[in-house]
């Protein structure tokens, strides 16, 4: 029985294959030391593309998810605005992060690159094939590359998955309390909070 595959041929177009779904992976470079990305659908930069599987695996703690280095998935906020989430199609949309270790930070946009590249190539061979459409992810760019502006991560998240991404990344320094002592941290992470520890706690 005939089955929809990527080298499918048309009836009406013999000898021409069925164009494949193309989504991007976009990478950010964020303060403090973080990586996000994201994955969008080539033909529209506005509609997010299906990483539901990557996600369990995260959640699940599979080995691929660890060797992607994935600190957290979050939801993004819509640039520019006190905390509203962005959506896609009626879901709020993800974005993975990796935060960076001190001997990545010299050379960050190749780091960026090869991750972005991982991303893509994790989707392809361990899910894509379980898809019901064809489907490809690639790289697509890093959306900041070189030295363009680096914003902090509070620009592209919702404030509690801020405090939910600091608990992972900084847990130690969240433990003894010297995280709260980083003034200029604190005012990049929570601009106009004037009582962070506050909501760390009521966020536990």
């Amino acid at each position: 029985m005939k089955r929809f595959s990527a080298r499918n041929t048309s009836p009406a177009k013999k000898g021409k294959t069925v164009p494949r779904n193309f989504t991007k992976v976009k990478v950010i470079k964020m303060n403090p030391c973080t990586l996000g990305a994201w994955v969008v659908k080539k033909w529209n930069g506005n509609i997010a593309g299906y990483i539901k599987d990557l996600i369990d695996a995260f959640f699940e703690k599979e080995k691929l998810a660890r060797d992607l280095k994935i600190a957290a998935i979050v939801n993004r906020k819509v640039f520019g605005t006190a905390d509203t989430e962005m959506m896609s199609k009626g879901y709020t949309w993800k974005m993975i992060l990796r935060t960076l270790e001190d001997e990545e930070l010299d050379d960050v946009d190749n780091v960026a690159v090869e991750w972005g590249e991982k991303i893509a190539q994790t989707m392809n061979v361990h899910f894509v094939p379980k898809f019901r459409y064809p489907e490809v992810f690639e790289f697509g760019c890093i959306v900041n590359k070189g030295s363009e502006v680096v914003n902090s991560i509070r620009n592209y998240v919702m404030r509690k998955d801020v405090i939910l991404y600091c608990k992972l990344a900084y847990k130690e320094a969240i433990e003894d309390m010297t995280f709260f002592d980083d003034k200029d941290l604190m005012a990049e992470l929570f601009p106009g909070e004037e009582n962070v520890k506050g909501l760390f706690h009521a966020d536990m």
